[in-house]
């Protein structure tokens, strides 16, 4: 799929691959609707290039688990996964400035509700510059 161009995104993280069909997102921005991606600071980097347009795709980081149990290592992890997860999360959290929001995500009501409003905004933005543009 790869090879064809059947990806919005791909990426390797921490040893894993991981990616976003482009086709069902080409559909959404054809019909006007709502995109919520989980994606990485590389993924909506390449996400924003092919999608450029503030009101159809915005850029936030949801950092699972609660505030306390996030940055905590699984159970399963080796040392050396933890290292690596650790030095990545430094380089994405330097990266904050190149992003539209940023939800920490510390209880999931409040999260949700943050994220509600972030989608209000940037739909009344998107209707303000149509009817400006008309």
């Amino acid at each position: 799929m790869k090879a064809k161009g059947d990806f919005a995104e791909w990426a390797k993280v921490h040893d894993f691959f991981y990616a976003s069909p482009r086709r069902p997102l080409d559909q959404c921005v054809r019909d006007g609707q709502d995109i919520l991606l989980d994606i990485d600071v590389q993924g909506a980097r390449k996400i924003k290039r092919k999608y450029p347009r503030p009101s159809r795709s915005f850029s936030y980081r949801l950092h699972g688990g609660s505030c306390s149990e996030g940055w905590l290592p699984r159970g399963t992890d080796r040392k050396e996964t933890i290292r690596r997860r650790l030095v990545n999360a430094r380089g994405e959290i330097r990266k904050i400035i190149k992003y539209d929001y940023y939800v920490v995500n510390c209880e999931v009501k409040t999260s949700v509700e943050l994220l509600k409003s972030i989608v209000e905004a940037e739909r009344a933005k998107n209707f303000q510059s149509q009817a400006m543009a008309h």
